[in-house]
């Protein structure tokens, strides 16, 4: 096997790992949305932005201080400590495989000036949904992917940018 797919597999596992530690210390109880706060935006959040550059996949993006990130050569995982359910993978190697997925289930990013395409999934083992952008790196011709959940990919997606 090829070594990039060896640390793509293992920054996987890596973020299973996390995800798997993180639900396990949370409690099932979900408290109510606040009422100072919109239902289905961002929220604003009252700390600091942090900056996550990553040469060897080319890319740099915001996120806030208070998210967890676990890193290596060849990417990062970030979690909400305050949420199950938003957390977010960076890796990237030579030609990773593109999802399978039907045309109503993939969407073209504008990043810069060319586009990635958002693969909306879910995951085979309970249907939760997870979404994944994939592209090219122009200049370094390296496969990046980011995939995750929640607020925090969102966020991410949206102050990605290519170096």
């Amino acid at each position: 096997m090829h070594r990039n797919t060896y640390a793509l597999i293992i920054a996987l596992t890596l973020f299973a790992a996390l995800v798997v530690g993180v639900n396990l210390t949370k409690s099932k109880t979900v408290a109510p949305p606040s009422p100072d706060k919109e239902v289905g935006l961002i929220p604003q959040v009252a700390s600091q932005l942090q900056t996550y550059t990553n040469d060897t996949c080319g890319v740099q993006f915001q996120y806030p201080e208070n998210i967890d990130k676990l890193e290596n050569t060849s990417g990062a995982v970030f979690s909400d400590p305050e949420s199950t359910t938003s957390a977010v993978i960076v890796t990237c190697q030579r030609e990773i495989p593109r999802v399978p997925l039907p045309k109503d289930k993939m969407e073209m990013v504008p990043i810069g000036t060319f586009s990635a395409t958002l693969y909306h999934d879910a995951s085979q083992k309970d249907s939760t949904p997870i979404d994944k952008l994939i592209f090219t790196h122009p200049n370094l011709n390296l496969d990046v992917y980011i995939a995750g959940t929640g607020e925090l990919f969102e966020s991410i997606i949206h102050s990605l940018k290519i170096l």
